[in-house]
């Protein structure tokens, strides 16, 4: 699997993690200016996806209490998703790693 593929999915599983977080979740409307049902109904929508899957990846390496939750909850190494986010759009910065 690709590195970009890795990246997305990577990102759709925090949003749905945050979606079951209702503080996460508000949090994440406040900051990206989006309600939270726009937020969900742009995970279908192809020419957006790309930008709210970084946004979110954003989100969740800017919070390290989260970020650390979610990967608790996911098995996942903290590191991982810093490595991952510069294969999303606007990855080349800032430089999480």
């Amino acid at each position: 699997m690709a590195q970009h593929e890795t990246a997305e999915i990577l990102a759709l599983n925090m949003l749905t993690w945050m979606a079951g977080n209702e503080e996460a979740m508000n949090s994440f409307s406040l900051q990206s200016g989006m309600a939270i049902q726009d937020i969900l109904d742009q995970t279908g929508n192809p020419k957006v996806l790309a930008e709210l899957l970084a946004g979110v990846m954003d989100f969740m390496l800017g919070f390290e209490e989260l970020l650390t939750q979610f990967c608790e909850d996911n098995e996942l190494n903290p590191e991982e998703p810093a490595q991952l986010r510069r294969y999303l759009p606007g990855g080349d910065a800032p430089d999480w790693g």
